[in-house]
């Protein structure tokens, strides 16, 4: 299984309060071309057989005491905007110190096959309110999008994950668009593209 993994500095969207970190996500790609194999046809040709399968992993790590982590995360869900149309729900782990941070929220989500003899798959997944996980200012909190290209005999042409826009985790006004900071380490090694947000100056909020 090849794991394309994308790593995120979240800043605070508090208007009045947001030049710290409030969080760590972590976005990842699964690509398992494992299922395909070759099976010889009766008339004498090779045919490429099975599915390639995909699916994305969302990890958000609280890097503060939040309590939008504990409160208001597990409302949300994973959707997939492309072919898969699947969703997931965010989950909440503690990490079991004192306060929210060290807290994780994760969600595994399926997205759509691709046939091993070749094919593209691209799409968007919004982390957005599950139905009945109450109202929502209205926009989408957080946009991921993917896209993966499979050459005959699941052969990964290309394969890439990114956060495109991010909204915190909230159900309140008042709340600010804060760009997310790539600090993915580079495969080569050397410095991530991308400094971090500064830690929380003081008592975590």
């Amino acid at each position: 299984m090849a794991r394309y993994t994308k790593l995120y500095s979240v800043g605070n969207d508090d208007a009045t309060e947001n030049s710290y970190e409030t969080a760590r996500l972590e976005i990842t790609l699964d690509v398992d071309t494992s299922g395909c194999q070759q099976a010889d046809q009766p008339d004498g040709t090779v045919a490429c057989i099975g599915e390639v399968k995909v699916k994305l992993e969302y990890t958000a790590t609280a890097s503060t005491g939040d309590q939008m982590f504990v409160t208001v995360g597990p409302a949300f869900a994973l959707r997939d905007g492309g072919q898969g149309g699947g969703s997931a729900q965010l989950q909440h782990t503690a990490a079991g110190a004192a306060g929210p941070a060290g807290d994780t929220l994760t969600a595994t989500l399926d997205l759509a096959p691709i046939p091993c003899s070749g094919g593209k798959l691209r799409g968007t997944v919004d982390v957005e309110l599950r139905p009945g996980g109450g109202a929502f200012r209205g926009n989408v909190p957080q946009r991921i999008s993917y896209r993966v290209s499979i050459r005959p005999c699941g052969q990964i042409f290309e394969a890439e994950v990114s956060a495109v826009s991010n909204h915190y985790l909230s159900m309140i006004g008042g709340r600010i668009e804060t760009p997310l900071h790539d600090i993915t380490p580079p495969a080569g090694g050397g410095n991530p593209p991308e400094a971090p947000w500064p830690a929380h100056p003081g008592v975590p909020c």
